[in-house]
């Protein structure tokens, strides 16, 4: 009996995707083509938020068969398909058993989607969007016609997580068309790194600027509004007047300065700014650090660099505008989730953790136990599911 034929439609080549794209690939029930909307990522592009332009030092494309039906211009720093790519991904749905949206509301993939509906393929969803982000009556209105509309064609949705469940669930997908597919980084690649990074913490604080004693608070990922720097600066000050400790930025953007000047201001010591790291740099910083911070006021519909945190064993403080932490976040036991402008409750919390260390290494043990059940391999195994 022949195996199912699964086209996948994604939009590039994202460094989150490959390892669960390269898990499928391995499975002797299906035969995959991931079709890329363009080869945004495998080129040098220019991300305003980073303030800089660079490319993933990681294999994206490699160890499962794919193709690009558009390319990337640098000139309005966007992908797009070409007319004959999207006739080429008609074409490849129409001969296909499933597709797989991980896309929405683009050109391709509606297109896939009516395709699909007329060829007879199956069609399979999934995304992480959430309803964290406020919206006005007459947005939801129009989202509840278009998504209750567009949804209706689903044949399965592949829920990522809670808040992605309820999203889905509330724009009229029903329990019998969902299918848990977790979402997950590379869990092997970063335990890995960890069991080689962690015994060189005292050398790594060095690299960073940091004591070898002292515990560190880790902030990873872009420094803007949405995901409120600033107010960690704050709290962190506030502690550091009556606790030892310190707070690594790993990462770039527009508030870097703004930083930088406050605590040159306000002589805040043990703060140090990585700038922007690479795929393959980042987990030095993990290694460094004793807790990840992440107090988003901006929604995030997951925030996957809680998943890498926790592989190397660090609890995650989050807000509670950030998705995984309905998931991954067991209050008191992997971490806490406060109110996005909860000032008092994220300076308790970095005392609590930064005054504890054995409080702090047991949360991140269990932290580490919870994310394996996210990883790529129970991921695919619910894409598998929804092709049964």
């Amino acid at each position: 009996m022949p195996r199912p034929r699964l086209v996948v439609l994604a939009s590039h080549p994202i460094q989150y995707f490959a390892p669960l794209f390269r898990e499928l690939a391995q499975r002797t029930s299906l035969e995959l083509l991931v079709v890329f909307e363009s080869d945004m990522g495998l080129v040098d592009y220019h991300d305003a938020q980073f303030g800089k332009s660079f490319r993933w030092d990681i294999p994206l494309t490699q160890g499962y068969e794919h193709v690009f039906i558009g390319r990337y211009d640098s000139r309005t720093a966007h992908g797009r398909p070409s007319p004959a790519g999207l006739v080429r991904l008609a074409r490849l749905v129409k001969n296909a058993d499933a597709v797989l949206l991980m896309t929405f509301l683009t050109r391709a993939s509606l297109l896939a989607l009516l395709t699909a509906r007329v060829s007879g393929t199956r069609v399979l969803y999934r995304t992480e969007s959430t309803r964290l982000l406020a919206r006005t009556r007459r947005e939801e209105a129009a989202r509840v016609l278009v998504l209750r509309s567009l949804l209706s064609q689903v044949d399965v949705a592949l829920y990522v997580g809670a808040k992605n469940r309820e999203y889905l669930s509330h724009y009229g997908v029903s329990d019998a068309r969902l299918v848990f597919s977790p979402y997950a980084v590379d869990n092997e690649f970063f335990l890995g790194l960890a069991e080689k990074l962690l015994p060189r913490k005292p050398e790594l604080r060095e690299q960073f600027g940091l004591e070898p004693e002292l515990p560190v608070f880790l902030f990873c990922g872009k420094l803007i509004d949405k995901k409120q720097p600033l107010l960690l600066l704050e709290a962190f000050s506030r502690v550091r007047r009556e606790l030892p400790c310190q707070l690594l930025y790993a990462g770039d953007g527009e508030l870097r300065a703004a930083i930088e000047a406050r605590v040159a201001a306000d002589e805040i010591p043990n703060v140090r700014v990585t700038g922007f790291l690479n795929q393959t740099e980042l987990p030095a910083a993990y290694a460094a650090s004793d807790v990840l911070v992440l107090p988003s006021k901006g929604f995030e519909t997951w925030g996957l660099v809680v998943n890498e945190a926790m592989c190397f064993g660090l609890p995650a403080i989050v807000s509670d505008r950030v998705g995984s932490g309905y998931d991954l976040i067991e209050e008191g036991v992997t971490g806490r989730v406060i109110g996005w402008d909860d000032r008092e409750r994220l300076c308790d919390t970095l005392r609590e953790l930064g005054s504890d260390a054995v409080k702090c290494r047991s949360w991140g043990t269990r932290a580490r136990t919870r994310v394996m059940n996210y990883s790529p391999r129970a991921a695919a195994d619910g894409i598998e599911a929804a092709l049964a």
